[in-house]
């Protein structure tokens, strides 16, 4: 693969603002998108404009995550943070996400109708760190999820956990590189603790997922708090939506299918 200088990819890890028509395309060999034409449109909200970001994820995706915000820092040979990007061979960085889980799966047993018979899905709390080297864009990832559910406040966000664990894996932001802004991830995630559904307790199951970086189709620079913000889905931006977005920020999306 071509090697891209450390400050190359600093800029383009921190400034994903593209020319009007200037998006790079997704499908490059890794497999193509395996959803239906139909779905597609789903997720784009041409058939499904009633759904929020993270439900029209839901059609696709087995989980939909969102960065509320990240601690970053560049790293030099020692493995020291530093503020000279010359001297800079990886960045690395540590971020609270939260989402939603599809319901039947690993991340919302049936046994959550137990305490909300109507849902569709269940809330999911992550603490994710991520090393990412600024030659080829390779790294490694890894925190401790929750599932939560409302304890004393219905209307702010859930916070009584009733499942966590853990996971790690491997991440490939390289087509970065190229302008393009997705990154890959692949890894295990573990149960550790699980009160409503105990025989989840120990269960290991491994994963795939896309990170979308929110990107400006614009001449004039990065977008103000609050301004129009996209998604690359299938070679097409997608705007970012309400709930995609921490204190007016659009967020990065992770999206995270069990193998």
């Amino acid at each position: 693969m071509t090697k891209c200088s450390p400050i190359v990819l600093v800029l383009a890890l921190s400034l994903l603002v593209l020319p009007a028509a200037g998006y790079a395309d997704d499908r490059d060999g890794r497999g193509g998108d395996d959803r239906d034409r139909g779905e597609r449109s789903d997720a784009r909200g041409s058939r499904g404009g009633a759904l929020d970001g993270a439900h029209g994820v839901l059609r696709f995706a087995d989980a939909a995550l969102y960065e509320l915000s990240e601690n970053a820092c560049l790293l030099d040979k020692n493995g020291q943070c530093t503020l000279d990007p010359s001297q800079a061979v990886a960045r690395k960085a540590t971020s609270p996400l939260q989402g939603i889980a599809k319901l039947g799966t690993v991340l919302c047993p049936s046994a959550v109708r137990d305490t909300n018979p109507g849902t569709d899905s269940c809330t999911v709390t992550v603490s994710g760190s991520d090393n990412v080297s600024l030659v080829d864009g390779q790294g490694t990832v890894s925190g401790t999820f929750a599932v939560v559910i409302q304890l004393d406040n219905p209307v702010d966000s859930p916070e009584l956990p009733v499942m966590s664990g853990s996971f790690a894996g491997t991440i490939d932001f390289s087509p970065i590189f190229s302008g393009t802004p997705l990154g890959f991830a692949t890894g295990t995630l573990t149960v550790k603790s699980s009160p409503l559904a105990l025989e989840l307790a120990d269960t290991t199951v491994s994963f795939s997922g896309v990170f979308r970086n929110p990107f400006a189709i614009s001449v004039q620079g990065r977008p103000r708090r609050g301004e129009d913000a996209f998604y690359l889905v299938d070679g097409e931006p997608v705007p970012v939506k309400q709930d995609e977005r921490a204190a007016g920020w659009p967020t990065v999306r992770f999206e995270i299918t069990f193998n």
